[in-house]
């Protein structure tokens, strides 16, 4: 089985478009924390200078995007709406421009919790040192 690309095409981060890049301002400046959409400091979020710069914003959903077959995007954000993006490294075919440099935070997705997108072909996703060899069994990791 192969990756299929879901959480590339649709990534879910409690963070708003503003919010991230404050934090990644923050994280630039040398900076330990950021201040949020509330005005509250907040600590810098892990990767950030990673995953910020790969990031494209695409708009606000009702569903989770790992729950929903379909996004409906929404106008108003509401405290019940996600902030949705795309990773602009992927291609039209879901594949990893930059997949031989790809970062950790992308090689270990999802750091060894169970991938929560639909239509994954991974019950669970180990850390690529954790992962069994090929047995030929038809359970390759993503």
């Amino acid at each position: 089985m192969s990756c299929v690309g879901t959480c590339c095409e649709r990534i879910s981060i409690p963070y708003h478009p503003k919010e991230l890049r404050a934090a990644y301002d923050a994280w630039y400046n040398k900076e330990k924390h950021y201040v949020d959409d509330e005005g509250e400091e907040q600590p810098i979020p892990r990767h950030i200078h990673l995953v910020y710069p790969m990031l494209k914003f695409l708009g606000y959903s009702k569903i989770h995007p790992a729950s929903a077959k379909e996004l409906e995007f929404v106008e108003e954000i509401g405290t019940q709406a996600f902030p949705v993006y795309s990773c602009k490294h992927l291609t039209k075919d879901k594949l990893c421009s930059i997949y031989e440099i790809r970062p950790d935070v992308c090689r270990t997705y999802p750091d060894g919790t169970v991938c929560k997108f639909k239509g994954c072909t991974l019950g669970a996703n180990p850390k690529p040192t954790d992962w069994p060899k090929n047995d030929g069994k038809g359970d390759d990791q993503c």
